[in-house]
C-alpha cells in the first residue's frame, strides 16, 4: 500500500526500527539536521527534498472507515527505510508537510 500522509501524523509516533540496516543517530547525521531545519524553516519543501518517504513492513494495515488506519507489527516489522526522515517527523512534524 502506498499512501500520502500528513507529517504531523508522526509527531510522538512510535514504529519499531527493527527491519533498518542503518539505526537512526540523530544529530551525527548531517543529513538529519538538514531535515529538522527544512521542518523548521520551509515545511512545504520537506516532502520535495525527501522524496524517498517511508517504507514501513507491517503484518497489517487496516482501514478504520474514517481515512486513518492501524498497522499491525509483529516481530521483524517497522522503519524499513526513511528512520531518520521518521524520527524528524515525530519530533518536528507541521501539518502542512505531505509525505508518502
Amino acid at each position: 500500500m502506498v499512501g500520502v500522509v500528513r507529517g504531523d501524523s508522526f509527531v510522538g509516533l512510535e514504529v519499531p526500527t527493527e527491519p533498518n540496516p542503518r539505526q537512526f543517530i540523530g544529530e551525527s547525521n548531517p543529513n538529519y539536521k538538514e531535515m529538522v531545519k527544512t521542518l523548521k524553516s520551509e515545511p512545504q519543501m520537506f516532502a520535495r527534498k525527501n522524496s524517498g518517504g517511508i517504507t514501513i513492513f507491517a503484518s497489517s494495515c487496516d482501514s478504520n472507515g474514517d481515512g486513518s488506519y492501524t498497522l499491525t507489527f509483529q516481530n521483524g516489522d517497522g522503519i524499513a527505510n526513511g528512520g531518520h526522515t521518521f524520527h524528524a517527523l515525530k519530533f518536528h512534524g507541521r501539518n502542512t508537510v505531505r509525505l508518502k
